[in-house]
């Protein structure tokens, strides 16, 4: 009997060739979405929920092509795609070189719109002050039947008003509306009756009444924010009850008594994740006023974290998660009582923690995962009191790690076999080293940066002789060719590529939302160039 022929690319099993592609990385996925249409076929379908398109200008200096030109070759490439984009992202406003009116720029956007309309999912349009046509967001929305998350937080305006004859509800569940897009229009509790997440901003002008009566009984997750101009006392907190939200959001607060906010509190008989943005008195006992059994994720801002208010947060047994931000003022210690056993993740964020990391910690005797961001460069002895928790898994780093040789000098020592290094700038400088370093009980690194180095790595990979696995996401990615080399010196470590995306942390929640330039970058959404979108 002859023996059976071997299997080959073209009669290899999908489900088997789906585990093999699975364990790519995007960059050597993209190179094998080019061995045949049946790889690339593949390859790209299961890239489909994550796939995302931003239609935005080029910016910087050395631009010099005409943003109006792009439009129109990203307009007509996108009318011939086979593809199917269900997240999409476009700049509404002022594209340089427009020689046509502001007509036919709205017209080319509804288009490509209607060209998705059957597999869009989510929307998110940002803007600079642009004036938009009345019919043209009553357009939008009619056009996508399908459409579930409507982001406008990145949208500013100079004029904006709805037709009051849309007559029609929509299928949107996630809507983010801090600067007052739809809020324009009385009629939105009718064309947002499915509206489970939601994101608004509070004014005196509009306290957004109706829009609250309407979906209270079904709202699941809640952000609110105050217009920073006006004093909040002026601006009435939402009366009705909430019987099913479980995430709230509380930001760009100001000073404000603890009765009414409390009162606002226990009408959420079900929340579970609540955050307080900081304001003037930095007082968080109004976190009293809430049931201690549901809640799950506390994410504070006190002006000065003192053993009272830590001994405060301690009554809730059932946290998970913390996030605690401020001045660390702690100059008694801590009862032996004061314990969540419960809690697994805990962030810290300010410029004074490194002196109460010790007693801090022992708060939380079963801590997994521990993220800490300050300015300053790490001692050795953070390390030691790290060290101190057995039970720890994963170390974030945020910024402060600005040498190599600082980054060695808190790792020789430490225990924790995970770390994640975040910055937005160049990620642990490559300087000269005093002398050898060896940290032997990380096993797996992950940098997240703008870039990184070559030499950095080598240097990481070899003081680190038991590291498994290095992962690099990073905004400006090594060449093939020396992430080759670099894989080739280091056998015995896997090097792990990933696509750069925002870095999802809970200490950047009160940043300001993406702005314009970060959502104008091309790299950031679109794993596509232009000239493969179809």
């Amino acid at each position: 009997m002859a023996n059976p022929r071997p299997p080959s690319m073209e009669t290899l099993r999908t489900s088997l060739l789906k585990q093999i592609l699975r364990n790519l990385d995007w960059y050597d996925l993209q190179s094998a979405m080019q061995v045949c249409r049946r790889w690339e076929k593949v390859a790209f379908w299961m890239q489909v929920p994550k796939l995302r398109l931003s239609i935005v200008p080029d910016i910087g200096p050395n631009v010099t092509e005409y943003q109006y030109d792009k439009l129109l070759r990203y307009h007509s490439t996108l009318m011939e795609s086979r593809r199917r984009y269900r997240h999409i992202t476009f700049f509404w406003g002022s594209w340089d070189g427009l020689h046509e009116p502001d007509r036919i720029k709205d017209i080319l956007f509804l288009e490509i719109i209607r060209r998705f309309r059957q597999s869009l999912v989510s929307l998110t349009i940002v803007s600079d002050g642009h004036c938009m046509i009345p019919w043209v967001m009553s357009a939008i929305i009619r056009t996508c039947p399908w459409l579930k998350a409507l982001n406008l937080n990145g949208m500013v305006f100079n004029s904006l008003s709805f037709f009051h004859d849309w007559g029609f509800p929509t299928r949107i569940h996630t809507l983010e509306d801090a600067n007052h897009v739809i809020n324009c229009s009385s009629m939105a509790p009718d064309y947002f009756n499915n509206v489970t997440t939601l994101h608004v901003t509070l004014t005196i002008q509009n306290h957004l009444y109706d829009l609250f009566r309407k979906l209270s009984p079904q709202l699941i997750s809640l952000t609110l924010e105050w217009d920073t101009e006006q004093y909040p006392t002026c601006v009435k907190w939402p009366r009705e009850y909430f019987p099913r939200l479980q995430t709230l959001v509380l930001k760009t607060m100001r000073a404000e008594t603890g009765e009414q906010l409390g009162h606002f509190l226990r009408r959420m008989p079900a929340l579970n994740s609540l955050t307080l943005s900081p304001h003037l008195t930095g007082d968080i006992s109004v976190i009293s006023w809430i049931s201690s059994i549901n809640l799950w994720h506390l994410d504070v801002w006190p002006v000065f974290v003192s053993v009272p208010q830590v001994l405060l947060i301690t009554r809730f047994q059932s946290l998970k998660s913390i996030c605690i931000r401020g001045d660390y003022n702690m100059h008694n210690r801590l009862p032996d009582t004061a314990r969540l056993p419960n809690t697994g993740c805990l962030a810290l964020q300010g410029y004074t923690w490194q002196y109460v990391l010790d007693k801090l910690l022992m708060v939380f005797p079963n801590l997994v995962e521990l993220e800490l961001q300050t300015a300053e460069n790490w001692k050795w002895k953070d390390a030691r009191a790290i060290n101190s928790l057995k039970s720890l898994n994963h170390l974030i780093l945020h910024e402060g790690v600005q040498t190599l040789e600082k980054f060695m000098q808190f790792c020789e020592d430490l225990m924790v076999p995970s770390i994640s290094v975040v910055s937005k700038h160049y990620a642990l400088n490559c300087d000269y080293l005093s002398r050898e370093y060896i940290a032997c009980n990380i096993r797996k690194l992950s940098i997240h940066a703008l870039e990184i180095n070559p030499c950095t790595c080598d240097h990481l990979i070899q003081s680190m002789p038991n590291l498994n696995t290095l992962e690099l996401t990073l905004q400006k990615p090594l060449d093939q060719s020396i992430y080759q080399g670099i894989c080739t010196r280091n056998p015995q470590c896997g090097i792990n590529r990933h696509w750069y995306k925002p870095y999802r942390s809970i200490l950047n929640l009160y940043e300001q939302s993406e702005g314009i330039q970060e959502m104008m970058s091309p790299d950031l959404e679109t794993p596509f160039p232009l000239s493969n979108l179809f």
